[in-house]
């Protein structure tokens, strides 16, 4: 995993803010995800990602369906590690926050991108990452999507 804290305690409240100003004010109280010093935009954390997840046209992982490819899926032998692992390396920087419902957590980056994490996601019970770039002053060519993490095919 990577390195600094996991990541899944309050990293701070806040939220909103606009893309590449001053942080929300969360940041001040708990600092960026990651013990990071400063808020970094999703496009930071691209080249992590790639050297450990699969990468194409701006997608991570595979489509789950042909005409659904913001859909993705990334099997794994443990599916709920790999997706802990994926959401800290993507939101390094970020400033965590609990999603209202209590069911996940969600990341703001400097560019405006929203990362979000359910253990459980409601389509099917996997877990899911979303990146949400429909605010992000860019992106770095990652596209809005949503990834389940799933159990590898034969274990």
């Amino acid at each position: 995993m990577g390195s600094g804290s996991s990541g899944y305690g309050i990293g701070g409240g806040g939220g909103g803010g606009n893309p590449r100003s001053d942080p929300p004010s969360g940041a001040a109280d708990g600092g960026f995800k990651g013990g990071t010093d400063s808020w970094q935009s999703v496009g930071d954390n691209l080249s992590d990602l790639k050297d450990n997840y699969d990468y194409r046209d701006g997608y991570f992982g595979d489509p789950s369906a042909p005409k659904k490819p913001r859909i993705r899926h990334i099997e794994g032998d443990d599916p709920v590690s790999t997706a802990r692992d994926f959401y800290d390396r993507a939101t390094q920087g970020g400033i965590e926050e609990p999603l209202p419902n209590g069911k996940g957590v969600k990341t703001t980056m400097s560019d405006g991108t929203v990362i979000t994490m359910r253990e459980v996601s409601s389509s099917d019970g996997s877990p899911a990452v979303d990146i949400n770039i429909s605010r992000s002053s860019g992106s770095d060519g990652i596209k809005g999507q949503k990834i389940h993490f799933v159990q590898e095919e034969g274990e």
